[in-house]
């Protein structure tokens, strides 16, 4: 690696992070929508940050707007101390600075070195946050004006390769999400198991059974059938409407964050008494296999189940689903409520709104394509076939991911240790 020489006998001076920034923190916009209207601007969030992909857009004036040009974005809540760049409005878990004193590509890259540290000094136990009593007194070297130029301009040739495979990864990691959609689109429009039910012809759908309106589905396949979710299930039961009593230790009263699409994270949970947890479940108890689905704030439209061994309440913002067993799988509601069909659904109910959210009468009245239960098995065994391939190549992308992150950090750490004197 090229190492930087620098002809200046100048005494390298000091400042601290705070004195050589103004700063605003991000904010979330009143009105959001996934159409780039005339006056939108996009909304910066954690994907558009990380992955630039933008899926919402905003003319919130009072959220403040940043230039990849001139500013630098940190991320402030989750995996805080990420630094880059970007143009539009600052998402909520972000910070804007604006350099006041220093080239703004040599203040950028000195904070990209310092990531390690500012990710291992974080506050909060539930989502790390930025500790800002540790980020603002950052000692920032500053040596004169041309050296910033010179140690940006090396570092901007030096580290183009890397970047040049880090994106790579991003890339690899964007068609492992896309797959991941298409896998779930073929499921639920039958294309997935089209092989298999000329195999198996003649299969009645139960809900032939069940009294109740049904539909030809739009795929034009005969043992499919559209229905309401509420028609086929056993109950729908909205979250109770009140902010849960935390408590150091208990029973586990979930939250929103601890949804993944198909998975319940229960890595990091919070906790009820024994009788707030009775109070929460008095109209109905989950039980594994039950379905959550979020139907407000930020993580709305997200489908998982309840695993096995589990014994939870619910939160807010969330409801509980469970199927009529006679005719559907619950894993196949979870699949349905992920797809594209409903999700799009999800858009157009939520477009325009202050506060997006879903009302429980919306969701109990989505259109579900249901195929037999065998089918359905079928359908779920192959997505999470298919799921299993996906799941062990994203562990070679992070694998990937974390070599190209130590690089750089080595890169940029021997760079701003070497600043001479």
């Amino acid at each position: 690696m090229q190492n930087l020489k620098m002809n200046n006998n100048s005494q390298l001076t000091y400042d601290k992070l705070i004195n050589l920034v103004d700063y605003r923190k991000g904010k979330k916009p009143e009105i959001l929508d996934n159409i780039p209207h005339d006056g939108y601007v996009p909304y910066v969030d954690i994907e558009a940050f990380e992955r630039g992909i933008v899926n919402r857009y905003t003319n919130d004036k009072n959220v403040p707007i940043c230039d990849k040009d001139k500013d630098i974005l940190v991320v402030w809540d989750g995996r805080v101390g990420l630094v880059g760049k970007a143009s539009g409005a600052v998402g909520s878990t972000l910070m804007k600075l604006t350099p006041k004193k220093l080239n703004r590509d040599y203040l950028l890259l000195f904070l990209q070195s310092k990531f390690r540290d500012i990710n291992s000094n974080f506050r909060g136990t539930i989502i790390p946050h930025v500790n800002p009593d540790y980020f603002w007194n950052i000692e920032v070297p500053i040596p004169t004006p041309e050296q910033q130029i010179t140690i940006a301009h090396k570092l901007n040739r030096q580290l183009p390769d890397i970047e040049f495979n880090n994106k790579k990864v991003i890339y690899a990691k964007n068609l492992i999400t896309k797959f991941r959609k298409t896998i779930v689109s073929a499921a639920v429009t039958g294309k997935l198991t089209g092989s298999w039910r000329k195999q198996h012809p003649n299969i009645a759908n139960p809900l032939l059974t069940l009294n109740t309106i049904k539909h030809p589905n739009p795929y034009e396949i005969d043992s499919w059938y559209v229905t309401s979710l509420e028609a086929i299930t056993e109950k729908i039961v909205d979250c109770p409407h009140s902010t849960p009593k935390w408590t150091p230790q208990g029973r586990i009263c979930l939250r929103t964050t601890n949804f993944k699409q198909f998975n319940l994270d229960l890595s990091e949970v919070r906790y009820v008494s024994e009788e707030t947890f009775n109070q929460r479940n008095a109209r109905l108890v989950p039980e594994a296999g039950d379905v959550l689905y979020s139907r407000e704030g930020g993580i709305l439209g997200i489908a998982c189940q309840i695993p096995g061994g589990s014994t939870v309440c619910l939160g807010q913002r969330m409801m509980l689903i469970r199927g009529n067993k006679t005719v559907v799988n619950n894993e196949y509601i979870t699949l349905f409520l992920n797809s594209e069909i409903i999700l799009n659904k999800v858009k157009d109910l939520i477009t325009g709104s202050a506060a997006p959210h879903l009302n429980v009468g919306d969701v109990r009245e989505f259109s579900i394509y249901l195929p037999p239960l065998l089918e359905q098995n079928e359908i779920l065994r192959l997505v999470k076939y298919y799921f299993n391939i996906l799941d062990n190549v994203d562990k070679q992308i992070v694998k990937t991911e974390a070599m190209v992150s130590r690089l750089t950090q080595a890169i940029l750490a021997k760079t701003f240790t070497d600043i001479p004197n």
